[in-house]
């Protein structure tokens, strides 16, 4: 069976609670489906996959499950990641053969759980024993919110305390489609609100993660459109600081880690990003007038952004030209 086979196998069985097993799943039949479903993405995470998971299992809520979808690592990851589903039913851990990429590792964790909420986890980040409690009380107490997450507190290498970083939650959590869609697509609103505890029924009518750099904020973006965001004041989240998270990378190296073979879209990112906030609007379950406002919320983004759309698009003709002339030459000298 092929990866990919088997990824719709596991989806057809939605019903059932499965524990990875090399490339397959096995389902386990009779156990109820999880209120909660977090999927963890990971490629060669084994520096600081043991904390993740751990963080995980010591959560006081525990009607949940823990979808492990790993990269096609070449490290100690697989090895963890037995050790632990063999100890927890919650764990179902699946192994792609090939790194997919980022993008398309998050997403196949996201279609393979089945709990009505559901959060991405990184595999050098932790969350509080307190974190999914608190969160899944929030969204069964207010039906509009469509995600929930906390403050945030920093931690080095070694897991010790170094900031913690209170945002206002006013604007995120407005009745105000307009003032929720135009604070998540402003380049400066950090997009770690990626690893809340989202609805379902929300979060699958998005576009989910694409592959290109920024996609997560397209995504919290068109998620606003959907319902108000809810913040936790208490830091439950913690964000681990260290120099192999992939944002350290060159963006051309980061947009790879998105999509392997995708080096080049960062050359044009705020276009995608663009086509991706009307994309958004166009097909958000909003009135007319609500959709009217927010496509000027686009548009005072692209009067903000012009001259990096400017900018990206004059690179992408000089380079248009320039692959035009060299394949002229060599079609000349017959190379």
């Amino acid at each position: 069976m092929t990866t990919e086979e088997h990824v719709h196998q596991v989806q057809d069985t939605r019903e059932h609670t499965a524990r990875g097993s090399g490339n397959g799943a096995s389902p386990r039949m009779g156990v109820a489906v999880p209120r909660v479903s977090v999927g963890l993405p990971v490629f060669n995470g084994d520096n600081y996959l043991v904390e993740a998971i751990e963080s995980h299992l010591a959560q006081t809520f525990a009607d949940f499950e823990l979808v492990i979808c790993d990269n096609g690592s070449t490290d100690g990851t697989e090895a963890i990641c037995r050790r632990f589903a063999d100890r927890d039913p919650r764990i179902r851990y699946l192994r792609f053969d090939a790194n997919i990429g980022a993008a398309s590792n998050f997403n196949r964790a996201f279609q393979l759980a089945r709990g009505e909420y559901f959060r991405w986890a990184s595999h050098d980040d932790r969350i509080r024993p307190e974190y999914l409690e608190a969160c899944v009380a929030i969204l069964d107490s207010f039906p509009d919110t469509v995600l929930c997450h906390s403050n945030v507190r920093l931690i080095n290498p070694e897991g010790k305390p170094v900031d913690t970083q209170r945002q206002s939650a006013e604007r995120i959590n407005s009745v105000d489609v307009r003032v929720r869609f135009r604070e998540n697509a402003d380049p400066s609103h950090q997009c770690l609100d990626v690893f809340g505890l989202i609805r379902r029924s929300a979060l699958e009518q998005t576009s989910l993660i694409e592959g290109y750099p920024g996609s997560d904020r397209i995504l919290l973006a068109e998620l606003a459109l959907h319902g108000r965001f809810y913040r936790l004041w208490d830091p439950l989240f913690e964000s681990r600081i260290h120099p192999e998270r992939s944002i350290c990378q060159d963006p051309r190296s980061f947009a790879e880690w998105f999509a392997p073979g995708a080096g080049d879209t960062a050359a044009y990112s705020q276009w995608l990003a663009l086509q991706g906030y009307l994309r958004g609007v166009s097909r958000a379950p909003l009135p007319i007038d609500r959709r009217i406002a927010c496509s000027g919320v686009v548009a005072e983004w692209m009067v903000k952004n012009s001259r990096r759309l400017t900018i990206q698009a004059l690179r992408v003709a000089v380079a248009s030209v320039s692959a035009r002339a060299s394949h002229r030459r060599r079609s000349d000298t017959g190379a």
